[in-house]
């Protein structure tokens, strides 16, 4: 077993937003993406030093308007749930309340909006977790309102 040591905290830092729902760590790219739920954003930190501290914040869009979905109940607003890194180039992230997958480019240590791109799910499905297969550029995305598993080939332009 390999505990954590609770007297070794490197750090903390506020993530920006009300019910945090998810963190990915991009490595490669030294970036920490975090998703809130219901502060309705989704940020990128930079990572710094060896230690991999979160440094300052390099993007935060938020969805205050980014629709709803046909669940009144539980899709009265964006709901961020995940982001998922595609081949160190790409971030991909769920909204369970709009229905809907947003697409981001990793560009100079932060990200862009990919214009016009972002995958519009099923109505009333809720997105709330993402698999990518990197090797054959498959997005697998598991829903929360729906019990279903949808699957998605990623676009040429993404590869």
């Amino acid at each position: 077993m390999c505990p954590i040591q609770a007297d070794f905290l490197l750090q903390i830092t506020a993530s920006l937003g009300q019910a945090t729902a998810h963190l990915t760590v991009d490595k490669v790219n030294r970036l920490i993406y975090v998703s809130n739920y219901n502060g309705e954003n989704f940020v990128a930190f930079r990572l710094v030093g060896a230690d991999y501290v979160i440094g300052g914040l390099t993007f935060l869009e938020a969805f205050l308007n980014a629709g709803s979905g046909v669940n009144p109940d539980r899709q009265e607003k964006s709901h961020i749930h995940g982001s998922w890194v595609y081949r160190d180039k790409f971030v991909y992230v769920a909204d369970l309340g709009a229905d809907k997958i947003y697409h981001y480019e990793v560009v100079n240590e932060s990200l862009r909006r990919a214009p016009s791109r972002e995958t519009i799910v099923s109505p009333g499905r809720g997105p709330r977790h993402i698999a990518i297969d990197n090797q054959n550029g498959v997005l697998y995305l598991l829903n929360e309102l729906q019990p279903f598993v949808d699957i998605y080939l990623i676009g040429f332009e993404e590869h």
